[in-house]
């Protein structure tokens, strides 16, 4: 069977309810790439398999190539990236791409729409030594910025004005994880690791005197830190630490350990059926944290019962954290932290994935025997998807869809 016959093939398949939306997406994780021309073969599903959208590596390609490339590319994904783009390869580019952004100390071409790239929680520090550190530093936060995460900027604060670095000691304590960009003799990131209780990703720069070895010296420094919490990537390589920032970031929402269940009496409705169903009659905060502010609240039918669907969406696309306060069937409340977000058609969607299994058969709170992921899928209308499945294994435990009652808080 061809591609499309094959796609067509399991498309009709969920139509009929014989292959679930989970598995049908656990298929399409490995769909076949598309080919440009005889030099290229586009891995269009790498996203869905890693997190991120394969990125065009500059050098080495012909500015027409690269064309070709974007445009295969931008068919299918929100944002194009190519890295290591000089000036002069640019000045072609924009003649045959419209639409296309330079980042000139970067050296990255961006091509799509910055509000329609997924935001993602977390802040991503980034640090340099020196400002000869910048182009390398910029790469790392451009990418990141492209992936969707927020990125805080600190130059110029090496170990020969160590007074520069702990004058910004806040910045430090408010990131997630730490990108630290060093060349010469490489010793900031060692520095910032034993200030620092995230992870420290430390990128060696061929900044240097002879004897640095166009970047090995610092390698071989950061690879040998006495302090704990460290991971080094090659030399030059921002692309590659604001990846592994990413990844981090994006497993550390899915392990997040979701609030606690708590039961509400006397919230909620009848229906013919017997079951409970809940509307919002009015918006409180969680009482978790009196920093978070309502967005936005509807009812278990999409209609708004407090705040402006435009305040969520402006928060989500300027990478505000996000917490829903689902209201269940059955006097229950789930309180848990939005991990991966995305906006289409003025509705905002967040997918979030936890290691504990429950259901809300009627008015019984039912956990699971055996230990299940839960991957729950809501969006600003109302609407969640839940899918369950054992640990460790693809069989499925369940799939159930609701409509529910949500509370949409940003900080």
């Amino acid at each position: 069977m061809t591609q499309p016959e094959v796609l067509e093939s399991l498309l009709e398949a969920v139509a009929r309810g014989e292959v679930s939306i989970a598995t049908a997406l656990e298929k399409l994780k490995h769909f076949p790439f598309e080919p440009v021309e005889d030099f290229a073969k586009i891995d269009h599903h790498r996203q869905l398999r890693t997190g991120f959208p394969e990125v065009i590596w500059g050098p080495g390609k012909t500015p027409a190539q690269i064309v070709q490339i974007m445009a295969v590319m931008s068919d299918r994904s929100p944002a194009v990236m190519a890295t290591r783009i000089e000036p002069s390869v640019y000045e072609q580019l924009k003649e045959q791409v419209p639409g296309l952004r330079y980042y000139p100390v970067a050296r990255i071409c961006a091509l799509g729409n910055p509000e329609s790239i997924v935001r993602y929680s977390g802040i991503i520090s980034i640090l340099t030594a020196g400002t000869a550190d910048l182009p390398v530093a910029e790469e790392a936060a451009v990418t990141a910025e492209l992936c969707g995460f927020q990125v805080q900027r600190l130059w110029d604060v090496g170990v020969a004005g160590i007074h520069r670095l702990l004058s910004h000691r806040q910045l430090i304590d408010q990131a997630d994880v730490l990108i630290v960009v060093a060349g010469m003799e490489g010793a900031l990131p060692s520095v910032v690791a034993g200030m620092a209780d995230c992870p420290v990703i430390a990128v060696p720069t061929s900044v240097g005197y002879g004897a640095s070895f166009g970047g090995v010296a610092p390698l071989l420094t950061m690879l040998n830190s006495r302090a704990t919490g460290i991971g080094v990537v090659n030399i030059d390589n921002g692309f590659g630490a604001a990846i592994l920032a990413g990844q981090i970031l994006r497993t550390a929402n899915k392990f997040q350990t979701p609030l606690p269940l708590q039961k509400k009496e006397g919230r909620g409705r009848r229906t013919a059926e017997g079951e409970e169903q809940h509307s919002l009659s009015s918006a409180q905060k969680p009482s978790y944290s009196s920093r978070w502010e309502l967005a936005y609240a509807h009812d278990e039918s999409g209609e708004k019962v407090a705040g402006e669907i435009t305040t969520l969406i402006d928060a989500v696309r300027q990478g505000a954290k996000v917490r829903l306060l689902i209201y269940f069937p059955g006097k229950y409340e789930y309180a848990i932290e939005a991990q991966n977000l995305w906006i289409k058609d003025d509705i905002v969607y967040t997918q979030n994935t936890t290691q504990v299994s429950v259901e809300f058969p009627g008015e019984v709170l039912a956990f699971q025997e055996d230990a299940c992921h839960s991957m729950m899928v809501a969006s600003s209308q109302g609407d969640l998807d839940v899918t369950r499945w054992l640990v460790g294994k693809r069989k499925q435990r369940g799939h159930t869809c609701y409509k529910v009652a949500i509370s949409w808080f940003v900080k």
